[in-house]
């Protein structure tokens, strides 16, 4: 695959920010942050699978069966925040690429390939629009820039938008809150070696560390309305059952299932 220039990538981040725009618009979404992107996606009827892999190059997948059913594989050993965007990503591809069946993505790092480099953009201008990071930096310090940011201020956005640290402070250069020098200094909390740090200061603002943290496996929605309407008929026994939610660490009895006696 050929290399894209600087100028193609530009041409085809805008591509993407005005996706993401017209798709909040289409939406009502405003300039909100979005509170729950899994639920916005299972509205769409996709089976949204939550599960962890073995394999560290793999964040997330889409695709289709012959029956026309959708499929979006998120990889819970990432982060709650990485496993955010790869959905934000993932609804790109579902809204707008039709003509695929099959997709394997490593968001923000296949950098020549054209559908994906407009994937990320969509995803970052999904989850974070520029003039919604502007106006609740606003709401909460006061002004448009500030020369002495650290870590607690994007922290802070980062809960309020529900994403990484990385993307929030991405957001926050793209929008000019902050310069690059700032934007560098900052981006060192985002490294691996400064994660247990990262973890401290965001307990110490009084958050959940969840957005930085591997996530449990997550049973789809539509399986569980499945699953319970298939048990109701007879088509699925309650030991069935009992085997597919311990896939995922769940009992029947956790989501209202209980067995039949003759």
């Amino acid at each position: 695959m050929a290399k894209i220039g600087r100028q193609e990538k530009k041409e085809l981040e805008q591509e993407g920010k005005d996706l993401a725009s017209r798709c909040r618009r289409e939406l009502g979404l405003g300039i909100e942050p979005i509170s729950d992107i899994f639920g916005l996606i299972e509205r769409f009827n996709v089976i949204l699978l939550r599960y962890p892999s073995d394999n560290p190059k793999l964040s997330a997948f889409i695709t289709k069966n012959l029956e026309g059913y959708t499929f979006i594989y998120l990889n819970t050993k990432r982060t709650l925040g990485h496993q955010i965007f790869s959905a934000a990503h993932e609804f790109k591809h579902l809204l707008y690429d039709k003509d695929l069946n099959a997709r394997i993505c490593n968001p923000e790092q296949d950098q020549n390939d054209p559908s994906e480099i407009v994937a990320d953009a969509f995803a970052g201008a999904f989850l974070m629009p520029l003039d919604g990071v502007r106006s609740i930096w606003r709401e909460c310090f006061g002004n448009d820039k500030c020369q002495f940011i650290t870590p607690k201020h994007v922290i802070k956005m980062q809960q309020i938008f529900h994403v990484s640290y990385s993307a929030i402070l991405n957001a926050l250069l793209q929008a000019e809150i902050i310069s690059r020098p700032i934007y560098g200094k900052l981006r060192k909390m985002a490294s691996p070696e400064h994660a247990d740090a990262l973890k401290t200061l965001t307990r110490k603002m009084g958050y959940s560390t969840s957005l930085i943290e591997e996530t449990s496996p997550e049973i789809p929605r539509i399986l569980i309305e499945s699953l319970h309407d298939n048990y109701e008929k007879g088509l699925v026994s309650f030991g069935k059952v009992k085997y597919l939610l311990s896939l995922w660490n769940k009992t029947p009895n956790e989501l209202g299932f209980e067995p039949y006696y003759d």
